[in-house]
């Protein structure tokens, strides 16, 4: 996750450049996400829109039946028709109910796509029984179309949402009527026959036109709804902190930049959020690993300047807020980069690390994407290792760990012991940066065909291609086998921890190389603004 980039509107010149702002992961929210204040739909809104539903359908699996009652009424009373009619359509709808009740209470929430298919079928369906109802219960004259009515407001109590999405929605449910009666009129003579009285129609019509002009009404209010409260998110308040607008999302949460009143600046503030339920424990993993992280003070690790929790359970730090890219988006826009250059970036990741394990901190989830290059106090290059979100203290006591502390991490930059189910320590770093360094310079990452159980298997159980054979020219051999080392499947045979990594990165032939090039352009640079200020 790129956590703490900010879209760069002065980009100075450097290796690597200054990216366009961050794209915020669209897929899994479905929601437009632009970089100004108030764009972004809160996560915790479409939680509640999962509740609301959710809520609606307990009520539905009661009620829907319930209304058999009224059936009776009308058939008992009103008009002498088969009762198995409405209850056959009545109970035609609960395994509808009993679907969407089971899809929207998994621990997992569904996305805003299950959510809107949930919530278009559920209400579609519901007023197309209706409709055949009133086909019953004197067809298109029927007043059974009001329950139309009443099942769009309980649509519109459930969801606010956008217009377009809204649109679709009530015209649908508002068109189930008209158009059920109109099917209905090819098929059944006595249908046919009313649609011959003008009475008839003139009641069809009234009928039809309520039901589309309150879908219109219904369609404009949701989407002030749902405007009003995607500006109340935006504009919400963590403390000091007001949320401005997001630079990335992911499965933990999500990062934004929040604007502290009191120091009148920028900052990078992370949201991290869960579908688990959130326990004293959880609360208590997460306060000793945050205060642990934010005793790191070497410069090449982001610097965490804040942390809470807010009361309704949605934890949080801030950090320093920075300009730049990823390791990730580097490769990708460049492709493989100089060996000279990598060691040079990798021995700055090596040192933020040092003090890390020094300290008994273990990151557990190093990837390009959580390495960022940017420029500090002038100097091009310079990198900051980002997310200790899962960060683990191996202090901590063994009580305190839970299955989830022990496998975590991205699979593709896991250490074979850690797929295993054993706990990380500083070798798990080293082989995580020794697949990242294998990145920087063949362009593609480990076993970049295998996915799901054969990329866990190759984890474990193959040996990576040399990175001289994948990219199919010589590299510096000292160097391939400092990564090859690293990538070891038995801790053991791997360095102890990151600053034996970085100190093997130094006695590299082309550990200086980059440095001195860099100092000679410098040099150059400096010159020529010399001359050029000359008379």
């Amino acid at each position: 996750m790129q956590e703490m980039s900010q879209p760069s509107r002065n980009p100075p010149a450097g290796i690597g450049g200054i990216p366009d702002p961050p794209r915020v992961d669209q897929a899994e929210y479905g929601i437009a996400a632009h970089f100004d204040r108030g764009v972004a739909v809160s996560r915790e809104e479409h939680a509640s829109s999962v509740s609301r539903l959710r809520m609606f359908l307990q009520i539905a699996c009661f009620a829907w039946p319930a209304l058999l009652l009224a059936d009776w009424v009308v058939v008992t009373w009103l008009e002498p028709v088969p009762l198995w009619h409405f209850l056959a359509l009545r109970a035609s709808m609960l395994p509808v109910f009993a679907v969407g009740l089971r899809a929207l209470s998994q621990v997992r929430l569904p996305t805003p796509q299950q959510l809107d298919l949930l919530d278009l079928g559920i209400f579609f369906l519901g007023t197309v029984a209706v409709s055949f109802m009133c086909l019953k219960f004197r067809g298109i004259e029927s007043p059974y179309a009001v329950w139309i009515l009443v099942l769009m407001i309980a649509r519109a109590a459930t969801r606010a949402d956008h217009w377009h999405r809204g649109l679709v929605s009530y015209v649908l449910q508002a068109l189930s009527f008209p158009l059920v009666c109109g099917l209905a009129a090819r098929l059944s003579p006595r249908i046919e026959a009313q649609f011959g009285n003008a009475q008839a129609v003139a009641i069809f019509g009234l009928y039809s036109l309520m039901l589309i002009v309150s879908a219109g009404v219904l369609v404009a209010t949701g989407h002030t709804l749902w405007a009003v409260r995607r500006e109340a998110y935006a504009a919400r308040h963590l403390g000091l902190y007001k949320l401005e607008y997001p630079l990335a999302r992911g499965a933990m949460g999500e990062v934004w930049v929040a604007h502290h009143h009191g120091l009148k600046r920028n900052v990078a503030l992370k949201l991290l959020k869960s579908d688990r339920p959130i326990t004293e424990q959880s609360i208590a993993r997460f306060e000793r690993e945050v205060r642990a992280t934010s005793r790191l003070t070497h410069p090449n690790t982001i610097r965490i300047m804040d942390f809470g929790v807010t009361p309704d359970g949605i934890w949080y730090y801030v950090m320093e807020l920075l300009e730049g890219t990823d390791m990730a988006t580097l490769v990708e826009r460049g492709g493989p980069i100089a060996p000279a250059r990598a060691i040079y970036l990798m021995r700055q990741v090596c040192a933020s690390l040092s003090e890390a394990h020094r300290l008994g901190i273990v990151h557990r989830d190093l990837k390009p994407e959580n390495l960022f290059i940017t420029h500090m106090g002038g100097q091009p290059d310079f990198v900051k290792v980002l997310d200790f979100g899962i960060a683990k203290v191996t202090q901590e006591k063994e009580g305190d760990r839970s299955q989830e502390d022990v496998i975590a991490g991205t699979p593709r930059y896991m250490a074979p012991e850690v797929i295993m189910g054993k706990e990380a320590d500083a070798r798990s770093d080293v082989y995580a940066l020794g697949a990242v360094l294998y990145f920087l310079l063949c362009g593609r990452p480990l076993f970049h065909n295998a996915r799901d159980g054969r990329l866990l298997y190759s984890q474990l159980e193959v040996t990576p291609e040399l990175p001289s054979r994948l990219l199919e020219r010589p590299l510096p051999p000292d160097l391939e086998g400092l990564v090859m080392a690293c990538l070891s499947k038995s801790p053991a045979d791997r360095f102890a921890d990151a600053a034996e990594l970085g100190e093997a990165l130094s006695t590299c032939d082309d550990a200086g190389e980059w440095v001195q090039g860099r100092l000679a352009r410098l040099r150059a640079e400096e010159a020529r603004r010399h001359l050029s200020d000359m008379p």
